[in-house]
């Protein structure tokens, strides 16, 4: 999901396996339903209220795009605001361009040239000042830039185990506000981050004992928090303190309000306005759970 300088949402999917996984663009207007819905968190009671009816027929209006390509879905997506585009990766590893003003939409063949195995299809890239970066080939970070619509294989390479590179691939990306950019990793569950000026990356070590990292987020006082843990395990959050280099599994999530609640499997994770984090399950019976962590006096 991506947000536009409009504060328009797009989502993309992957739909099914006997379509190939083929999926689709979807735009939700949220600044149209705004004042509906502060007239509704104005009437709102809680869970206990025990409301469960669904919403309003135009509050759940999603505009279908169409797919991004025949058979072909949708993996990752980012923003340009100079250029109003989208810009995202198709599970056969192509790279597609979503134009808004214009409605169009533009699908570059890079796979097999810039990414090469189906290991290697990355699940997430970033624009950040005038490049978007995705990982490639055996986890070579790669750069596209918008103005001479040009890819390029630069000398960062994502760290994973001695002779598993063919696993390999950036499974999410975030930008900090001290401009590095922070990545995890599929194989092996590596944290690193790279400096986009002079394209250096530092492999920042493995945070957990889980195979994989699943989602990052800055926390407001630029703590790098994360959740790792693979497909056959438990999911843990971790921080890792950029001032001091320290990286700490902060184990299993449980909830306690309004009841008790073991999270076993998760996999996003952003901040909130004031710091919280908010943690979205992906299991058979999936919660949005609020964690508000301690935040260092700066």
């Amino acid at each position: 999901m991506v947000k536009d300088k409009r504060g328009i949402v797009y989502m993309g999917t992957m739909g099914l396996k006997q379509n190939k996984f083929e999926g689709h663009l979807y735009k939700y207007d949220v600044p149209s339903n705004n004042l509906k819905f502060t007239c509704m968190d104005d009437l709102d009671k809680g869970e206990f209220s025990l409301a469960g009816t669904a919403p309003a027929a135009e509050l759940a209006t999603i505009d279908d795009l169409g797919a991004i390509a025949p058979l072909e879905g949708v993996v990752a997506m980012c923003y340009d605001q100079q250029y109003d585009k989208i810009y995202g990766i198709t599970t056969e590893g192509n790279f597609y361009i979503y134009d808004i003003a214009a409605r169009k939409k533009t699908l570059k063949p890079i796979f097999a040239e810039y990414i090469v195995k189906k290991n290697n299809i990355p699940h997430a890239i970033l624009y950040d000042d005038g490049i978007v970066y995705f990982s490639g080939l055996h986890g070579q970070i790669i750069a596209y830039d918008p103005r001479n619509d040009a890819f390029r294989v630069t000398l960062m390479k994502i760290p994973v185990g001695q002779g598993r590179e063919y696993l390999n691939h950036a499974t999410c990306l975030i930008k900090s506000p001290d401009s590095f950019i922070y990545g995890g990793t599929f194989a092996d569950g590596f944290l690193f981050r790279f400096d986009p000026e002079n394209e250096i990356l530092y492999n920042l070590g493995k945070p957990g004992i889980e195979s994989q990292i699943c989602s990052l987020t800055i926390g407001n006082d630029g703590t790098v928090w994360g959740l790792s843990g693979g497909p056959e395990e438990l999911t843990h959050l971790f921080r890792y303190n950029p001032k001091t280099n320290e990286s700490k599994d902060m184990g299993m999530m449980r909830s306690r309000v309004p009841r008790i609640w073991t999270v076993h499997k998760a996999g996003a994770l952003i901040t909130g306005a004031d710091g919280e984090l908010f943690i979205g399950e992906n299991d058979a019976i999936s919660h949005l759970l609020t964690y508000f962590p301690p935040i260092e006096k700066r």
